[in-house]
């Protein structure tokens, strides 16, 4: 590991690209590194977890709602899955990573950002691009080390702002590393996806409501929403973290991000996973109970498992199906 200084720069002296921070991270995500030896394993666990929540909560008040927004952006064919509905339902990516990122939250309420909120935009872009089992450990690793560097090396300012601001651009290096995308278009998703996320934390006086739920599937969204721009040809306001507005980091204007070297092991997944394997099939089976049939239990568990034998397609099996009639609908909005 290395350590990166990171300092508030004018704008008549701003770095060069080559030392930007989000450059450095664009630089871990693109790269092609080994990972730790768990990392499958650790993933299908929390793919196990995340399955396990989202069906526990599907007829909840932020759950309906998400499902709701995102069926009306159904997709005539392909697509990424949303859980509970058949997998023959297709959405656009950003609304299944809306609609499952609420759902997997939507019981653990206000948490800080983890894992489990690392991967609903991450499996959802990798079924809609037709990925590999393979294809999505990748981007999970990735995202987990991004996400690990920011959280630790990089404080968020005393105004406070929201922890999102971390989520979103870890997505991002995530999904970079998904779709093979070069450094330089990873680089402006990872800023454009901090200067649409990088706002306000919740809290102090005055009425929350339930956006806490919502807000790391948000992230999400506008991490998906943030790379498509990029790969469009399009740039973002740069640099996200050394410049005056100082987007991220808190007195004294500076800071150490500590990063894995070129050809260095990734590790950071095996501090963000939950319990191994077998205690997440224990729970699934558990938080399931009654909510799905024995049949599509069991499709799922066997599909899981095999994530990493997953060819190019085959990530819309990681969908879990319950019986018709059994989801709530939501009320009507705009869409």
């Amino acid at each position: 590991m290395k350590l990166h200084d990171v300092r508030q720069s004018l704008a008549q002296a701003m770095p060069a690209r080559e030392d930007q921070l989000a450059w450095k991270l664009a630089g871990v995500a693109a790269a092609r590194a080994p990972t730790a030896k768990d990392a499958a394993s650790l993933i299908v666990g929390q793919l196990l977890a995340n399955a396990a929540a989202a069906l526990a909560a599907l007829n909840s008040a932020p759950a309906v709602s998400a499902r709701g927004a995102a069926l009306a952006h159904a997709k005539k064919a392909g697509g990424a899955q949303l859980f509970g509905v058949p997998s023959r339902i297709g959405v656009s990516a950003g609304w299944a990573a809306w609609a499952n990122g609420t759902a997997v939250r939507a019981l653990a309420g206000a948490a800080a950002p983890s894992l489990a909120d690392l991967l609903p935009p991450l499996l959802a872009v990798a079924q809609a691009r037709e990925k590999s089992g393979r294809d999505l450990i990748r981007a999970v690793v990735a995202a987990a080390e991004i996400h690990a560097a920011l959280r630790e090396g990089l404080d968020l300012p005393a105004r406070p702002r929201s922890p999102m601001a971390h989520l979103a651009p870890a997505q991002a290096a995530g999904l970079g590393a998904l779709l093979g995308l070069k450094q330089e278009t990873i680089h402006q998703a990872l800023q454009q996806a901090v200067h649409v996320s990088c706002v306000p934390a919740l809290g102090g006086a005055g009425l929350v409501s339930s956006w806490p739920v919502f807000a790391p599937a948000h992230a999400g969204k506008l991490a998906i929403e943030a790379v498509d721009h990029a790969m469009r040809g399009a740039g973002a306001p740069n640099p996200a973290d050394e410049s005056e507005i100082f987007m991220l980091m808190a007195s004294p204007a500076q800071c150490q991000i500590r990063l894995p070297e070129a050809g260095e092991t990734r590790t950071a997944i095996l501090a963000a996973a939950p319990p191994g394997r077998t205690a997440q099939i224990a729970n699934f089976l558990a938080l399931t109970e009654g909510l799905i049939t024995t049949r599509e239990r069991n499709r799922f568990l066997e599909s899981v498992q095999n994530l990493h034998r997953l060819t190019a397609g085959e990530l819309s099996s990681l969908n879990v199906a319950v019986p018709a009639g059994a989801l709530d609908e939501s009320k009507p909005g705009i869409f």
